[in-house]
């Protein structure tokens, strides 16, 4: 571990300090996002990463906040602790949500939350036995959903309700 965050810093251009998580998210973000934006077929925009503690009353310890060119990627510190697998889980979990725009705004939320876990862990396999740990039976389920259902069928879905006006799927064309 403590090899890879040299190199980050390296990278980085941190010479002068020791790579911070931080620094590691950053660069984490930066190597995942062409490939969740393949995926996706939507560009993130430009992302700025931030490590801060969470507001009291958010049980998520890591968040999005999507603005028209791009996004902010907020992680706890208290993912640090976790093991590196987990960082990037986390990390391109966030990166699906800043590519969520256009027609794949009409996802529900949970939908929403299926198809960044799904993207994250076909990303990262060897994370998922810790992950499906840590997520609620609600997330596992719409995480089924979006396996099931596929994510070509899935953008069939969200374009027809986007080019219909709709401001989400209906749950009735899940079936």
């Amino acid at each position: 571990m403590r090899y890879l965050l040299l190199l980050v810093a390296l990278i980085c251009g941190c010479r002068s300090k020791q790579a911070t998580f931080e620094d590691y998210m950053a660069y984490i973000v930066q190597e995942r996002c062409a490939e969740v934006e393949r995926i996706m077929g939507k560009p993130a925009g430009h992302l700025h990463v931030s490590v801060q503690e969470k507001p009291k009353g958010l049980r998520a310890r890591a968040a999005c906040k999507r603005s028209p060119d791009g996004a902010i990627l907020y992680f706890d510190p208290s993912l640090e602790n976790l093991p590196l697998s987990a960082w990037e889980v986390h990390a391109i979990h966030e990166i699906v949500h800043a590519c969520v725009r256009e027609e794949w705004e009409t996802l529900t939320h949970d939908l929403e939350e299926g198809v960044c876990d799904r993207i994250a862990l076909s990303l990262v396999p060897q994370a998922e036995e810790g992950m499906l740990q840590d997520i609620g039976s609600n997330r596992r389920h719409w995480m089924r959903e979006v396996e099931r259902l596929g994510m070509d069928r899935l953008h069939q879905l969200a374009s027809r309700a986007k080019s219909e006006g709709l401001e989400e799927i209906p749950t009735h064309w899940l079936e």
